[in-house]
This record gives C-alpha cells, sequence and structure tokens, in this order.
C-alpha cells in the first residue's frame, strides 16, 4: 500500500520555471519565498531583474514540488499585485518547425546539432518554398514539406504553410534562413513563437542585401540577431547578438562566408536560451536571464 501510494505522489510532482514581473516593493522577494514555502515548493534557482525605468520588478524560479499551477498563481496574485504577471513554462525539449529557403549552412549546423542530441529541441518537420535543400534533409530522416510560392500571393502561401504547421502544434518556428515575409495572419498565430536569424546587427541594415549595403558602407564589423518575428521588418524583440571584425581588404564573398559563421553561432545561442527557458519578453526587448 505504501509503494502505492509513493508511485502516486510522484505522478504529482512537478518541475516548472515561473516567470513573475510586477510593480517593484520592499520585502517583494520574501514574499515570494514565503509564498513557495506555504505551497511546500522547492526552488531550485533564482533570478532577479529591475527595470530601473519602469520599476516593474522581474524574477525567473525553477521550482518543483506537488501543486496545481492555479493554486499556486492565485496565492502570488492575491498576495503580490493585481497588475502582476505570471507564466509558467514546462521544463521540457520543445517541439520545432524549421522553415528554410535555399541557404544550408544555418539548417545544416542545427541538423548536425540535432542528430547527435545537442539541440535540446525536437524537430518536427522542415518546411521549405524551394526543393533544394531536400537532398540534406533527407540525409538526416526528418521530413522534409515543399509548398511552392510561385503562383501564390504571400497571403496564399503563408496560408498553405500556416495549415501544414498548425498540424504539428509546434512550441517554436524557426526561421533558419527563410527568406520570405510573414503575413500578420501568421504572426498572430505564434506570437513570440517564431524567431528569425538576421545577417546583420539590427537595427543596421534592416531588410535585403545588408552584407552587400556593409560592404558599400565600408563597416569595420559585421554580425548577426536572432529575434522574435513581430509585424515589422527585422523589428522584432532581440534575443542574441554577436559581431566578426573585418577590414577594407573584404570582398562582398568574403564578408558573407565569415558572416555564415557568425549567423550559425548567434541562432544556436538564441535557440539554447529559449529552449532553456531563459528568455522573457517585455515590451519590444527581451530580458535574459
Amino acid at each position: 500500500m505504501s509503494i502505492i501510494n509513493k508511485n502516486k505522489k510522484r505522478k504529482h510532482f512537478k518541475k516548472k520555471v515561473l516567470f513573475i514581473s510586477c510593480i517593484h516593493k520592499k520585502g517583494i522577494i520574501n514574499q515570494i519565498m514565503t509564498i513557495c514555502f506555504s505551497k511546500f515548493l522547492e526552488i531550485l534557482a533564482i533570478s532577479t531583474y529591475l527595470d530601473v525605468d519602469t520599476n516593474i520588478f522581474f524574477i525567473r524560479l525553477e521550482i518543483q514540488g506537488c501543486f496545481q499551477e492555479c493554486s499556486v498563481l492565485y496565492l502570488f496574485r492575491d498576495l503580490l499585485s493585481s497588475n502582476i504577471k505570471l507564466n509558467f513554462q514546462s521544463i521540457k525539449k520543445p517541439k520545432i518547425i524549421l522553415l528554410v529557403t535555399k541557404e544550408p549552412h544555418c539548417i545544416g549546423n542545427l541538423l548536425i546539432k540535432n542528430k547527435f542530441g545537442h539541440l535540446n529541441a525536437e524537430i518536427l518537420a522542415i518546411i521549405s518554398n524551394h526543393k533544394i535543400l531536400k537532398p540534406l534533409v533527407e540525409l538526416f530522416n526528418i521530413p522534409f514539406h515543399y509548398i511552392n510560392h510561385d503562383t501564390l500571393s504571400d497571403e496564399e502561401h503563408n496560408s498553405k504553410v500556416l495549415k501544414l504547421i498548425n498540424k504539428f502544434k509546434p512550441d517554436y518556428i524557426i526561421l533558419a534562413k527563410y527568406m520570405r515575409i510573414l503575413t500578420s495572419n501568421f504572426i498572430k498565430n505564434y506570437n513570440n513563437k517564431i524567431i528569425n536569424i538576421h545577417h546583420s546587427i539590427l537595427p543596421s541594415f534592416i531588410g535585403a542585401r545588408p552584407y552587400f549595403r556593409a560592404y558599400k558602407r565600408g563597416v569595420k564589423i559585421i554580425g548577426a540577431t536572432a529575434h522574435y518575428v513581430n509585424n515589422y521588418l527585422d523589428s522584432g524583440p532581440i534575443i542574441f547578438q554577436d559581431i566578426a571584425h573585418i577590414d577594407h581588404t573584404y570582398t562582398v564573398n568574403d564578408i558573407v562566408r565569415v558572416g555564415h559563421d557568425v549567423e550559425q553561432y548567434v541562432l544556436n545561442r538564441a535557440l539554447s536560451l529559449i529552449f532553456s527557458n531563459r528568455v522573457l519578453v517585455f515590451q519590444n526587448r527581451t530580458i535574459i536571464f
């Protein structure tokens, strides 16, 4: 009988990440600790940040215990603030869809990481508006779906892609050099769930051909930006950025070659942060714990 009871308890044992944001006030951390203690929640990790301009306090908690999310959320709302925002996230491998066009460097890197168990996510499928990457994807036994855009409007093509994606019910959509603009209807279905890699240090060189424009401008650093997608081109909350130094001797092809390496690294770092539940969107920027 005791063994059965123990097994029943284990079924309700949870490990979660809880994000809290609210107006800062004195003793707020003590209040949060008191609530966790009252629900017999073990705190595995804690990170905090205070935005001094808005006086909003942010906290990330890794907790475990036997609890109902609704009862915990009720206690926080009741004792802390009516303006509090709470977000539970499960600690699990997210399910993802990758959108690609023709460039192989980012998708190839992600496929290799996935093959050897280093991606910390499950790739459900890869969708493209071109067939050129199909042989590469098939080497890794990942489903590849081709949806041609030639005779379709942007809205029609987006609708077809969205319909296919919805069948998989992914946690995130990764634009691994997907060189098409998503419609607002597409984006609203996956708010803060679409991650793009852009080949410049945003907000510089938004849009097409940033490496060529960087070359023409004579810049001495190039870089890449991983960001969430919103309704404004290359203007969503930035997750991670990095750079590489160049000089006047670099041709456009040299810049592209170096840039591809930076793009892979930046996308990998951004996905690592997201998949480990360390990114919180606040207004049009991110807080990285």
